[in-house]
């Protein structure tokens, strides 16, 4: 469904499970703009629960703060994230959350957060008909 994310040579991924710190698993994500995909997993099946962006283009080459690994760290529903994720992995009987990250806008792409990011939902609603479930609009 994604295969325009192969372009991006900057990018990884890691797990999350209850117990684990949040700040600690995502130490590898760089603090630079572009996506990632949250992807729920319950046994051997895999479903993505939310697609965001983070780097907010303020214009004149500048991006806000709010990177990469910061974003992932922040808040989601008004929840810091770290909390959000446990009550996720405990509500919904998830096992673990696989976070996929791509940083699209570099040194060699130059593709805005935000348009990534549509493109990304877009996909995703072509195929499902809804946006991830914890995606709440768009």
């Amino acid at each position: 469904m994604f295969t325009d994310l192969k372009k991006y040579k900057n990018k990884g991924y890691f797990t999350f499970s209850k117990g684990e710190k949040l700040y600690e698993q995502s130490k590898n994500v760089p603090n630079l703009p572009g996506v990632y995909i949250v992807e729920s997993i319950v046994g051997t099946k895999k479903e993505i629960v939310y697609i965001g962006k983070s780097g907010t283009y303020l214009g004149e080459g500048q991006f806000s703060k709010q990177l990469l690994r910061r974003r992932i760290n922040n808040s989601h529903d008004s929840k810091p994230r770290q909390a959000y994720f446990e009550e996720k992995l405990k509500s919904e009987a998830i096992e673990s959350l696989k976070l996929s990250w791509f940083v699209t806008f570099d040194d060699t792409n130059k593709d805005l957060p935000a348009y990534v990011e549509s493109l990304l939902i877009q996909a995703f609603f072509d195929e499902n008909k809804r946006l991830p479930k914890w995606n709440k609009k768009f």
